[in-house]
């Protein structure tokens, strides 16, 4: 799981902690869910297929179990035939740019996700992209997301 915590000010994206550990959803569920309640996140997007579905209804159900209210959705759009290479250089700009990150003292698990972010290749093998492809689907849906929202009376 690589799981980019974040606050927008304007253009600019705070990248104010992480969740990126490999380790079993049952592990991984409860970790996003405790990041979400501690940063008091009202909407995040998982990663989801057909057959890891359930990963999002699990963070669901821990964070109702809590008594926290979050939109926790789906995102299927990542699997557009696009592969993660061209996905990441695709936003590879929108990253550099307009995404902020902590530089000085933050938690292993940070710097883990940022080694691997630097470590990342377009050219080549990559052992491990999740960091950064975590970072390029943020970046598509922070670019996906409506900027204006407009109240109307009901005309009914």
């Amino acid at each position: 799981v690589a799981s980019p915590i974040c606050y927008k000010y304007g253009d600019d994206v705070y990248v104010v902690d992480v969740v990126y550990n490999n380790s079993e959803k049952k592990i991984t569920q409860p970790l996003i869910a405790n990041k979400v309640i501690k940063w008091d996140i009202d909407n995040i997007s998982v990663e989801a297929t057909k057959t890891t579905a359930a990963y999002t209804e699990g963070i669901q159900d821990i964070l109702k179990e809590r008594g926290y209210s979050c939109n926790v959705s789906s995102n299927t759009k990542t699997f557009t035939g696009e592969g993660k290479a061209q996905r990441i250089f695709n936003h590879a700009p929108d990253i550099r740019e307009k995404m902020l990150f902590l530089d000085g003292e933050r938690s292993k698990e940070y710097d883990q996700f940022m080694a691997n972010v630097y470590s990342f290749k377009l050219v080549g093998k990559n052992k491990h992209d999740d960091a950064p492809d975590s970072l390029a689907m943020l970046a598509g849906y922070i670019s996906e997301r409506p900027r204006v929202v407009t109240v109307v009376q009901r005309p009914f």
